[in-house]
């Protein structure tokens, strides 16, 4: 092969290389714009926060302290409403969440639901099919949502502690097929329990603080 032949073939690889660096560039810098897009609020007060949930959200007076809502209020310095209902199931948050979208309009909404489902034996699927209602109510509205692995079942709850590590494997699938933020409290909660109160399901002060800021990152 001559000398000249054998240049050319190095400057076409070389080229091919380039190419290939600069497409790259390219699909990164897309990414990076559409990551950049900002969010289509709607008419949405994108000030407003609504809290969905059971009783971890709605909070037990006396006992867990200040309501992760209340404290995620005083992070964001905004205005978060607590919509949460003292042993609610998440069928009950999905007939509830057109409503709840119509009367606030709210520019974000948190959803932790699954806690009573478990302890009433609920089928996992099932759980995350009315989270999905939820999700998708939401996206329908224009409304940012992010729905809660659950905390880890510990002490006398102990026997719901896998399945709450399959329903949350489960609502992580679903918020990553529907393209919603996903506050994930199982890491926050596995290994302290001191954040929990004794019935190894609801949180004390400082378990409703890890999931405000949980929540917190998820919608920032």
């Amino acid at each position: 092969m001559s000398t000249m032949k054998r240049r050319m073939m190095k400057i076409a690889r070389i080229n091919r290389k380039i190419l290939c660096c600069l497409v790259a560039v390219c699909i990164l810098c897309a990414c990076e714009d559409d990551d950049k897009k900002p969010f289509d609020y709607g008419d949405n007060n994108k000030d407003l926060y609504v809290a969905m949930g059971d009783s971890i959200t709605a909070g037990i007076e006396e006992f867990s302290g200040t309501p992760y809502p209340d404290q995620l209020a005083q992070m964001l310095g905004k205005t978060v409403i607590n919509e949460g209902v003292d042993g609610a199931f998440s069928y009950q948050g999905a007939a509830m969440v057109d409503g709840i979208l119509a009367e606030y309009k709210p520019g974000h909404l948190m959803v932790l639901y699954g806690a009573n489902d478990l302890i009433w034996g609920a089928d996992l699927d099932g759980i995350v099919g009315e989270l999905r209602k939820i999700v998708i109510a939401a996206k329908n509205n224009k409304t940012m949502v992010a729905v809660a692995t659950l905390p880890p079942m510990t002490r006398h709850a102990m026997h719901f502690y896998d399945a709450t590590l399959q329903l949350n494997t489960r609502i992580r699938a679903m918020v990553a097929e529907e393209g919603v933020r996903l506050a994930d409290l199982e890491p926050l909660f596995i290994g302290r329990e001191s954040e929990l109160l004794p019935d190894g399901l609801h949180p004390n002060e400082e378990g409703n603080r890890l999931i405000a800021q949980a929540f917190y990152k998820a919608l920032k």
